[in-house]
């Protein structure tokens, strides 16, 4: 279909990946020090809920996490210790890790290091002390370092947080990749005369790094943060090596003179749109005033729009949709908008799967897509913070559009 229609399509550069994915697999790197996990075979879940004992034993040598998560594996095999550690921890459940889910170890570690649950852990093992789990006893020097990487895992779970809401796009994926190559790099200072954690915190680190050199492979990630007015270049030339700085300008200034190239004026119809004008009088005065005015030599939009004042703490995409910046940009508002459509994370479409798959139960298995396509959008305009009742789309949605109603 591409050589039919004459579409040249670069896979790699059009490539655009999931960010809490990205941080789950740094996280996993991290967790359990190895540098052989990829984007393409870690995302399926495990085929047996059940660990063998064999899994268990592997578990067991990546240390205070393998033997917590040992723990709670014992405690919830059967109901009959799954009701003992209930009366223990006062009817609070542990929380359990799940390699594929996102922030697991973190609620894990939270759980199990808060009161109550802390204390019923401890009561447990000793309940237990003839049982196999009690060789997974954690001392208190290993407790200590189940905080050291919670208090990291926290914030790593506060980027994931912040990534998945609707209003998080493309815009905030190089900044979110800065902020946890910092955190590790700040861990890693601090924590560098620490065996254990040290080469935790290199591997993790060298995960993420991996990602984020992937991210030159699409100018997609920079036109993000360029074409947020919050940051536009400033934030890359404050924060960025100065060596990354001009190729950064080369991909930008390449994207835009080949989007400029495909789109005209004529194909936004809010450029388009002006106030109608009464006739002109010629007027002497006004003539010689607009001969004798400066105008700075700013042909090209993006130009334009990169030598203007950032505008600070703003909704970028309301901010490209205002009038004044249909206007003066016609061609790179559309540009704009087109990669601040992007969300950051796949939260959103996982999301709607689960939302259909509620939608379709045993009693209703038989709609047709069209019916479950209307649903999921009703459901979704519903949720819109600016949907207001007097607005086209509720007119048509309740068949009030005049018409709708001629027709």
């Amino acid at each position: 279909m591409l050589y039919k229609h004459g579409i040249q399509y670069d896979a790699k550069h059009h490539r655009l990946r999931c960010h809490g994915h990205i941080i789950n697999l740094s996280v996993n790197s991290f967790l359990y020090v190895t540098d052989d996990e990829n984007i393409e075979d870690n995302y399926d879940a495990p085929s047996n809920l059940k660990e063998s004992l064999l899994e268990i034993e592997q578990w067991r040598k990546f240390g205070p996490i393998g033997k917590l998560h040992n723990i709670i594996v014992d405690i919830q095999s059967s109901p009959q210790r799954m009701q003992e550690f209930l009366i223990l921890s006062k009817n609070q459940r542990p929380a359990r890790d799940n390699k594929t889910r996102w922030n697991s170890m973190a609620k894990m570690l939270k759980k199990a290091l808060a009161s109550p649950v802390h204390e019923a852990i401890k009561s447990y093992i000793d309940r237990h002390s003839t049982d196999p789990v009690a060789r997974d006893d954690l001392s208190v020097d290993e407790w200590e370092i189940l905080r050291q990487i919670h208090e990291f895992l926290d914030l790593l779970s506060q980027t994931t947080l912040g990534l998945e809401s609707t209003t998080s796009t493309l815009d905030a994926v190089l900044p979110a990749m800065d902020f946890i190559l910092e955190q590790y790099e700040q861990f890693k200072e601090k924590y560098k005369g620490d065996k254990v954690l040290s080469s935790m915190f290199n591997s993790g680190w060298g995960k993420m790094n991996k990602y984020y050199s992937k991210t030159n492979e699409s100018s997609a990630y920079i036109a993000g943060i360029v074409l947020n007015p919050n940051f536009k270049w400033t934030y890359i030339n404050n924060n960025w090596k100065k060596e990354w700085i001009p190729k950064s300008k080369e991909m930008m200034k390449a994207l835009w003179e080949a989007y400029k190239s495909k789109t005209t004026t004529s194909d936004n119809p809010s450029a388009s749109q002006s106030e109608p004008k009464g006739p002109e009088t010629k007027n002497d005065f006004k003539a010689w005033m607009k001969r004798h005015q400066t105008i700075p030599n700013f042909e090209d939009e993006y130009t334009r729009y990169c030598a203007s004042d950032c505008a600070l703490d703003v909704d970028a995409r309301v901010w490209w949709q205002e009038k004044t910046q249909q206007t003066s940009y016609p061609i790179l508002s559309r540009l704009a908008l087109d990669i601040l459509a992007i969300p950051a994370m796949s939260a959103d479409p996982e999301r709607l799967f689960s939302s259909a798959k509620l939608l379709i139960s045993d009693l209703r298995n038989r709609l047709g897509i069209d019916i479950i396509e209307a649903f999921e959008c009703l459901k979704s305009w519903y949720k819109l913070k600016r949907f207001r009742e007097e607005s086209k789309l509720m007119e048509i949605i309740l068949g009030e559009d005049p018409v709708l109603n001629s027709e």
